[in-house]
């Protein structure tokens, strides 16, 4: 069967499940003010004053949080919270540290260019502007957004952490590159921002909500995701320039992750085991390295992106190239949430809160599989990995 004969109803009728979305929120809520109330804590135990002076938005800042979290944090603390302190209340003079590329990283601010490269500088304040003693020709650049979304455009030690491959942490930082990927795809990434604002309104304003920092960047042995200790920020991992439904997707998906992780703060009332434990001592793959509430997650993060897919498919912008691609990510991504559903489908493993959420999730497949899954029958991607490929695809499905 063709592509163009793939036969879907006509016209995508919003029939939400208005009291299951409430109860959504409010477990989102609930979890949220779990998690500020421990990230002022910890802030707390390093300075009162600053934990008692910094609003929410500041304190949710995905660089404090990572700054707060970071066994060995990239710069000092008192560098990462003095942009986002009340004016009145900063420091008049600052030592600070500049990273490999002469840049000195002001989380709330952006960031001072033209220092010495791993240098150090002492930070004050000229005509109410930032300046480095040192180095009185650095400016403050703001962090950049695209449709709203801050971005950031640089390679800072703050991500070594978090680029973890087989052996010690942070081993693929030096071959990661993040400005040209973010210049190249800032198109595609603004472009997958409006497609969701004007498709999907509900779920573009809950990512601008609780995603408040996004990096692009591109190394080959690794994959987009969303830590909780950089809570707040999503990692977009490009090959090249990608599409705008390429963004679409992994928006929805990572910052699906953000909220999940909100929702998720207090697990003890959703997992009836704990979060972490291997999915291999559940009876899963040898292979699989991922833990039983990573399964959850991912589940719940499919669901999200394949609702914000449907209604593209009625979108009418959306042609030639663009549509067939839509119809293969959804294809793939009905497999994978199927086979996901099927790995954790067991009362044992949640409580009863957990089964309300898991049992939402595998009604949302069915009403989904119910209207799309006519894709999987007329669309091979037998041979995709986990993450979609489009000229694999197209090799398999011509238009």
């Amino acid at each position: 069967m063709s592509v163009s004969a793939v036969a879907l109803p006509s016209s995508f009728v919003v029939a939400p499940e208005a009291s299951f979305e409430d109860l959504l929120d409010d477990w989102r809520d609930h979890g949220h003010r779990i998690l500020v109330g421990a990230l002022r804590r910890e802030l707390a135990a390093q300075s009162p004053a600053w934990a008692e002076a910094l609003d929410e938005p500041a304190l949710l800042d995905p660089l404090l949080v990572a700054c707060l979290r970071q066994r060995r944090p990239a710069i000092a603390l008192a560098q990462c919270v003095w942009g986002l302190l009340p004016s009145r209340l900063r420091a008049p003079e600052l030592p600070v540290r500049a990273f490999e590329d002469g840049r000195v990283l002001l989380p709330g601010l952006g960031v001072l260019e033209g220092a010495a490269p791993d240098g150090h500088a002492t930070l004050h304040v000229v005509e109410g502007q930032p300046r480095l003693r040192e180095h009185p020709q650095a400016r403050l650049r703001p962090l950049p957004e695209v449709e709203g979304l801050p971005i950031h455009p640089h390679r800072h030690p703050f991500l070594r952490p978090f680029l973890q491959g087989v052996g010690r942490p942070g081993e693929h930082y030096e071959q990661v590159r993040v400005s040209e990927p973010t210049r190249h795809n800032a198109g595609a990434l603004a472009e997958g921002l409006r497609l969701l604002e004007d498709t999907s309104p509900h779920q573009h304003a809950e990512l601008l909500r609780d995603v408040r920092l996004a990096i692009v960047l591109e190394h080959p042995a690794l994959a987009s995701s969303a830590p909780l200790l950089f809570h707040g920020a999503v990692l977009l991992v490009v090959r090249g320039h990608e599409s705008p439904l390429f963004f679409v997707e992994e928006l929805v998906g990572q910052g699906s992750r953000v909220t999940f992780d909100d929702i998720i703060a207090d697990w003890l009332s959703f997992l009836a085991i704990p979060f972490s434990t291997p999915m291999v001592a559940l009876g899963g793959e040898l292979g699989d390295s991922r833990s039983f509430g990573n399964v959850v997650q991912g589940n719940f993060a499919r669901v999200r992106t394949l609702l914000a897919f449907e209604p593209l498919l009625d979108h009418a912008p959306l042609r030639g190239h663009m549509r067939h691609e839509l119809l293969g990510r959804i294809a793939l991504a009905l497999r994978q949430l199927g086979e996901g559903l099927l790995q954790v489908d067991h009362p044992g493993l949640y409580t009863e809160q957990g089964l309300l959420l898991h049992r939402a999730l595998k009604r949302a497949h069915a009403r989904l599989h119910g209207r799309l899954g006519g894709l999987l029958r007329a669309l091979d991607v037998s041979d995709q990995p986990r993450r979609f490929e489009y000229e694999r695809f197209l090799a398999r499905n011509p238009r």
